[in-house]
């Protein structure tokens, strides 16, 4: 199975049309090794047309989506696919509220999503990064009366950024607070 680690729209867009695909996609990482009945711990099953599988001995089913960052999302797993790209590829934060418009869900519901994405996306330390980094901080929250330059206020947050680089020198990897994987470590960690 090859591993979706673009980052770029168009091709993200053409791989996962549908939430069938998507489906198939999670289905694939979730049972990479081997599939084990949560039930009766067979590891003989059929796969469903949805891509769940069916286990042989006691015919318990179990969703690709089940015990994972999409167990009984509501509003498609095609638009949490979008969500998950959108937050790990994105250099800049997103807000709940643009979310919600970006993808037609309520506002409440894109910022619970978007909290599960975020505390997913916390880092493990499983992939450190390696070879050539530079990091760099900054402050934002903007021009504050009195408090000129790189003052720290209840307004004014410090970010830790860090790039990863090849070694031509082409960006490998971005880190920034909360971008810490990129979108197949976020899917492949839940599963």
């Amino acid at each position: 199975m090859e591993i979706f680690k673009g980052q770029n729209l168009i091709e993200f867009t053409e791989r996962f049309k549908t939430g069938q695909d998507c489906r198939e996609y999670l289905s694939k990482i979730k049972w990479s090794e081997q599939y084990v009945c949560r039930k009766c711990k067979h590891t003989k099953s059929q796969i469903r047309k949805d891509f769940a599988r069916t286990c042989n001995i006691c015919s318990d089913a179990e969703s690709a989506t089940a015990n994972t960052l999409f167990h009984k999302v509501k509003f498609g797993l095609k638009k949490a696919f979008f969500i998950c790209f959108e937050m790990a590829t994105t250099t800049k934060s997103l807000s709940a509220s643009q979310t919600a418009v970006c993808f037609g869900v309520q506002e409440k519901t894109a910022r619970m999503f978007m909290q599960k994405v975020s505390e997913t996306m916390k880092s493990s330390e499983d992939f450190p990064m390696k070879g050539i980094v530079n990091v760099d901080e900054y402050v934002g929250g903007g021009y504050q009366e009195g408090k000129p330059g790189r003052s720290y206020s209840s307004s004014k947050k410090k970010a830790v950024c860090a790039l990863e680089l090849t070694d031509k020198g082409k960006v490998k990897r971005f880190l920034h607070l909360s971008n810490s994987r990129l979108f197949s470590e976020i899917i492949a960690k839940n599963v």
